[in-house]
């Protein structure tokens, strides 16, 4: 499985033969996005992990406002992820970390990610958010980049920590849905140490809310047994 990322992000990878192509999508595609996501949305389980973007929000996010990455297998469209420059908004997540003014113009959200259930799996959630981190990097001055994912939704939040995201926050959003507010600041340095590293169990919502008020932060998923477990740690001073 070859990724083309047409001069921008991380070096091909071949996996299986299968060849994916990662773009970036125009306004044109605003029907056939809002399409695409309702068709995921549909076939989703839990329907409460995912927010659908507004036909205004991806305007915005086709448009001036963000920018929005497509992969396609054969041409077919088999994902989307999408990114949305929130600038003063009162929905900007810089909000609830604490940003000030000046920095909440920095701040990208990571928006709706839809993967085609015939191609999960593939790690294609993943090579679209490294794409789109690739991208703002190197044509953007925007630094901060924040994304929220419910707790139980381990797939995602998996491909979002390997992406080099945190989980800074864990509070109510979205008409009192909990959510991980995961962050980036993809201006610095990649290497980053933990110490006092602390294993948690998702679904203990207290105790992870006590870490993060502690001044821990959420790096990494872990399997212990048949079960996942969340990696917690302070970064070294």
């Amino acid at each position: 499985m070859s990724f083309h990322y047409n001069g921008i992000g991380t070096k091909n990878e071949l996996v299986e033969g299968w060849e994916y192509d990662i773009k970036l999508l125009d306004p044109s595609f605003k029907q056939r996005a809002i399409e695409f996501e309702n068709r995921i949305v549909e076939g989703l389980e839990k329907r409460e992990y995912f927010v659908s973007l507004t036909e205004m929000e991806w305007e915005k996010v086709l448009g001036e406002q963000g920018i929005t990455a497509g992969i396609f297998f054969n041409g077919e469209l088999v994902g989307l992820h999408a990114v949305l420059f929130p600038h003063q908004s009162n929905e900007n997540l810089g909000l609830d970390i604490g940003l000030d003014s000046g920095a909440m113009e920095l701040v990208a959200h990571l928006e709706s990610v839809c993967i085609h259930p015939k191609h999960r799996g593939k790690g294609l959630h993943y090579q679209l958010a490294i794409y789109l981190i690739e991208y703002l990097k190197k044509y953007t001055a925007y630094r901060y980049l924040l994304e929220t994912v419910a707790p139980g939704n381990w797939s995602s939040l998996k491909s979002i920590l390997k992406s080099g995201l945190v989980i800074v926050e864990l509070k109510e959003k979205y008409n009192g849905l909990h959510r991980y507010i995961c962050f980036k600041d993809i201006k610095t340095a990649e290497l980053v140490e933990f110490s006092a590293i602390v294993e948690c169990c998702p679904e203990d919502i207290l105790k992870q809310e006590e870490l993060l008020k502690a001044g821990y932060v959420g790096f990494q998923m872990v399997r212990n047994g048949n079960d996942s477990k969340i990696l917690f740690g302070k970064t070294e001073e």
